[in-house]
């Protein structure tokens, strides 16, 4: 590949790198999460970004709203049926699952510029001093998301190119459950990983994203990579 080709090519992956920022920033994805429950929680988040601009596929005035238990019948976790009925907003679509303490457990947004945007706050697992964090629950409610997104895509007229983002915040000074010694996490501000796919190959490169996401988790405890393989929970 010639210095030509090889600028282009940067070129156009800045191009959606900043088409991408851009329908982020007017999404606004919330910083609420799990507000209301004891202690505020650290907190995951999912976002998958149309690469090449809005698509408007979210509209609430025109589409068929279903339930999300139904979109993943097979679910790995309770999440998908925690969710209350959608409801829709100026920006598209929302769902939520509250905790007893008043705050947000799960929260899931369409927009109807064609991001998708979903939360959950991180449970403690418990087994060392102080909070820990399972990796295996959180690998099986990640891969849950991502079906539930290409699931909600599939009934959309979009096909085309997502850019994923994921990340978690609050988890400094937690511990890995289930780890070997000296798996404290050290992460004052965001855990995060990014890749890009498709709307046919959300289910197929899930794994790998979740995989990924994880590994970043462990490599902040100290941890070359996650001792837990995603591929083998599902």
């Amino acid at each position: 590949m010639g210095e030509r080709e090889v600028r282009e090519r940067y070129a156009r992956m800045e191009a959606r790198a900043d088409v991408a920022d851009r329908l982020v920033a007017e999404a606004k994805p919330t910083r609420m999460i799990g507000a209301g429950i004891g202690d505020k929680p650290p907190w995951f988040t999912l976002l998958l970004v149309p690469m090449f601009g809005p698509v408007d596929i979210f509209n609430p005035a025109e589409l068929t709203v279903p339930v999300l238990h139904a979109v993943l019948p097979k679910a790995r976790t309770e999440m998908p049926g925690r969710f209350l009925n959608a409801r829709p907003t100026y920006q598209g679509l929302e769902w939520e699952s509250l905790h007893g303490g008043g705050g947000y457990q799960f929260l899931l947004r369409l927009h109807r510029s064609g991001v998708f945007e979903y939360h959950h706050a991180v449970s403690d697992a418990g087994g060392h001093p102080g909070h820990a964090i399972s990796p295996q629950l959180e690998c099986l409610a990640m891969l849950d998301a991502l079906d539930i997104a290409g699931g909600l895509y599939g009934l959309t007229s979009y096909h085309s190119f997502l850019q994923v983002r994921t990340e978690y915040q609050g988890l400094n000074d937690w511990h890995i459950s289930d780890a070997f010694a000296g798996s404290k996490i050290r992460a004052p501000e965001f855990i995060r990983h990014q890749a890009e796919t498709s709307v046919g190959r959300v289910s197929e490169d899930a794994v790998g994203i979740v995989q990924a996401t994880i590994n970043r988790v462990w490599q902040a405890a100290g941890h070359r990579r996650s001792d837990v393989h995603a591929g083998e929970l599902g």
